[in-house]
């Protein structure tokens, strides 16, 4: 995973550079993220599984 953190920060630089960094929340995950992990790319959430993604969404969204 730890291959994939450039590519993350990269990602979301495009994004913020296409001018749509306000307009979407982004999150990245995996049990080797940490809070450390999500703040050098930028990203505004992690979760350590697909499930912990899933209730991080739900809760964006107002869901249950």
């Amino acid at each position: 995973m730890t291959l994939a953190y450039d590519s993350m920060k990269s990602t979301i630089a495009a994004i913020k550079d296409a001018g749509l960094r306000d307009k979407v929340k982004i999150m990245i995950g995996d049990g080797q993220i940490s809070k450390q992990v999500k703040e050098y790319p930028g990203a505004d959430a992690y979760g350590r599984d697909a499930m912990a993604g899933v209730s991080l969404a739900r809760a964006w969204i107002g869901g249950k």
